[in-house]
């Protein structure tokens, strides 16, 4: 393991990726990429191969790009 990780798989689980803000562990519950909300903490969760996002974060994304559009191009 190089010395940017911080912690070891639990047992039973592989280590597929390492993101400043969290470890996704295969066979774990998914967590938001985003704000780190696990199972429960969620309503839904978009997943992609590279990241997850919930749905209160794409609620404030959409919020913030919502202000900052002055209008149509």
């Amino acid at each position: 393991m190089s010395q940017d990780d911080h912690s070891d798989p639990p047992p039973g689980t592989q280590r597929l990726e390492t993101t400043p803000a969290l470890s996704i562990f295969k066979g774990e519950p998914p967590l938001c990429s985003f704000c780190g909300r696990g199972k429960g903490e969620y309503r839904q969760l978009v997943s992609a191969p590279k990241g997850n996002i919930c749905d209160r974060c794409v609620a404030n994304a959409r919020q913030q790009l919502g202000k900052n559009q002055s209008g149509p191009d």
